[in-house]
């Protein structure tokens, strides 16, 4: 037992099992980059098939019945959806010793309603449409930002082993306070979420015959993300719901200017909308290219055949 003898431990040393609550892609995904960097590890999760599967990977060396599992475990992930996480978080800081690090994408309320000093609320900003193990990659979290909101209550030593496991799997730890990170990332991931699929919704109730038929690249790059697990994004939406909502008020202002401007024909004020926002991407954010774009195992990419993908989604509903 560590106990809080930080100075024994360092970042870069194994701090024996590590155990993982939920295994869907992120899950499992952070149990293969920690067995890449030689941790062993204990998994938990209520899909018999996701635990077999996380196994069968390689992402975890011993698979639990319940979170009695976790007793010897020095630090435990909870990744699982952001409404059960303060009920699971609970289970195991009640069971175990360990120093125990959520991965949901809202961080205010699970924040506020746990006070605890071996808690670490933490956010990967790295993931993938694909749900499940499948969607898992040991190399999923290298060279992202690994956002970490530490409590009033939470321990400098849990939080400093914390930092130096998503460290070990290749990730950036970034300190942040929770208000900040729902605010910010509403903006810079809810809100995409429910962008791309209204932008579906737009096409899949027209004629689909014809629809299919001029689907292009723009469409599919802004749509790939509405293949996300609804169940998921249905829970991120309402538990970070304030932020969403005013994200979504702040682009339907921004569309019905541009809607207004375009209805009156006013090319100098439309120019300028698209202006602006080519000049704020570029400052703003990196050129995606092929070397920093993690491809999923399995998933197509050649574009003609992403677009027969959802052209056979679009076509076999009429």
């Amino acid at each position: 037992m560590l106990g809080d003898l930080g100075d024994l431990v360092t970042p870069t040393t194994p701090v024996s099992d590590v155990g993982i609550v939920g295994l869907g892609a992120v899950g499992t995904s952070i149990g293969l980059a920690l067995r890449a960097a030689g941790e062993g590890t204990v998994g938990f999760d209520t899909s018999l098939q996701h635990l077999q599967e996380a196994v069968d990977l390689g992402a975890i060396t011993t698979a639990s019945p319940d979170f009695n599992g976790f007793f010897g475990c020095q630090v435990v992930f909870v990744a699982v959806p952001p409404g059960e996480v303060v009920s699971v978080a609970r289970s195991v800081l009640e069971r175990t010793h360990a120093t125990v690090i959520d991965v949901a994408s809202v961080k205010g309320e699970i924040a506020r309603a746990i006070n605890d000093p071996r808690f670490v609320p933490s956010h990967p900003l790295r993931g993938t449409h694909v749900s499940g193990p499948q969607g898992a990659a040991k190399d999923l979290f290298v060279g992202g930002v690994w956002v970490v909101c530490p409590t009033a209550s939470t321990s400098p030593y849990r939080l400093w082993m914390a930092e130096g496991l998503i460290r070990r799997m290749g990730a950036e730890p970034v300190r942040l306070g929770a208000a900040e990170h729902d605010s910010v990332t509403a903006r810079t991931s809810h809100l995409p979420h429910v962008a791309a699929s209204s932008l579906v919704h737009v096409v899949g109730t027209r004629d689909r015959a014809f629809a299919r038929r001029l689907i292009g690249g723009g469409f599919l790059d802004s749509t790939r993300i509405a293949r996300a697990n609804p169940d998921l994004w249905t829970d991120i939406a309402l538990h970070n719901r304030a932020e969403v909502s005013d994200s979504i008020s702040e682009m339907m202002s921004r569309l019905s200017a541009v809607k207004k401007a375009i209805d009156e024909a006013d090319r100098e004020a439309v120019l300028a909308f698209f202006a602006e926002a080519c000049r704020l991407i570029e400052e703003s954010v990196p050129l995606r290219t092929p070397r920093n774009i993690r491809r999923v195992p399995g998933a197509t990419s050649a574009w003609n055949r992403r677009r027969g993908s959802f052209v056979s989604e679009l076509g076999g509903a009429h």
